[in-house]
């Protein structure tokens, strides 16, 4: 997650504002200048259970607490569809 949203903001893609916080406090003080409408991320492989939706500071918390690895991706929760296209080269 973090090389992923790393290279979509240095090729200038549409992509949340995100945050890569190698700390819980720094986690947290971004979600709070975001007023908890965020998405906490786990690096790396996950099977799919790797990103928490959190709107308060407690579930914030709690999603750190469940993530071991750091750093983890902060981001600004989207409304709407999403849609993902991989590709291998």
């Amino acid at each position: 997650k973090v090389w992923a949203r790393t290279l979509a903001r240095e090729l200038q893609l549409p992509t949340p504002e995100f945050v890569i916080a190698h700390t819980d406090e720094d986690a947290v003080a971004w979600a709070s200048s975001r007023a908890f409408a965020v998405v906490i991320k786990q690096d790396g492989l996950a099977g799919g259970k790797g990103s928490v939706v959190c709107g308060s500071r407690a579930e914030v918390r709690a999603a750190l607490d469940g993530i071991r690895t750091r750093p983890v991706v902060v981001e600004d929760r989207l409304a709407g569809e999403e849609r993902t296209c991989m590709a291998l080269c």
